[in-house]
């Protein structure tokens, strides 16, 4: 697996052959950084990488120009490979690692003020539906207005969250990518 676009482009992301951490796969990153660069949301944006894994949606986006990327995860692998990835393309200067639940983490963010243009959202494909709507409620605390979602999801499920506009949902196999805009 590695960098597809940017400054970073060929870099290998390293990540452990392991079934509990699925790694954004490259058609679906191409997929979905063709979507938000066609409207310029990436460069210069302030990243927030929810149930990021190894951390590729968030590393792919540093090189592609965003400012700023904070990755959150619960595992204990995912936290180890994002921050090895992170020292291995030199990003670790302009990113924060958070290890904990997505809920939790929102809110410390959203405590100390922190605000962010854009989100990644790929949790674990048999997260409930109620939690997912705890996590999207939580994140209008530390999204602008106008920020992009983008989550991942089982392309058998469908979400409707109160206070986001879907705008499109893209499927790939098992995988569906759907893009909502916060407007508050």
């Amino acid at each position: 697996m590695e960098i597809i676009s940017g400054e970073r482009k060929g870099h290998k992301i390293k990540f452990p052959v392991t079934p509990r951490i699925r790694p954004t796969s490259s058609v679906v990153r191409e997929a979905i950084f063709n979507v938000l660069t066609a409207r310029n949301i990436v460069k210069g944006s302030r990243v927030i990488d929810l149930y990021c894994g190894v951390g590729t949606l968030g590393l792919e986006a540093f090189s592609r120009g965003s400012t700023y990327v904070c990755f959150i995860d619960r595992g204990e692998l995912s936290i180890k490979y994002v921050k090895e990835n992170l020292r291995k393309l030199h990003y670790e200067e302009k990113a924060r690692v958070i290890k904990n639940t997505a809920l939790a983490a929102v809110n410390k963010l959203a405590e100390e003020g922190e605000k962010f243009d854009l989100a990644f959202a790929d949790p674990p494909y048999n997260i409930s539906e109620k939690e997912l709507s705890q996590v999207f409620e939580a994140l209008k605390k530390v999204l602008k207005n106008n920020s992009v979602i983008v989550l991942e999801h089982s392309s058998k499920n469908f979400y409707n969250f109160d206070g986001y506009h879907l705008e499109l949902t893209k499927k790939y196999g098992d995988t569906a990518v759907s893009f909502y805009l916060l407007a508050k």
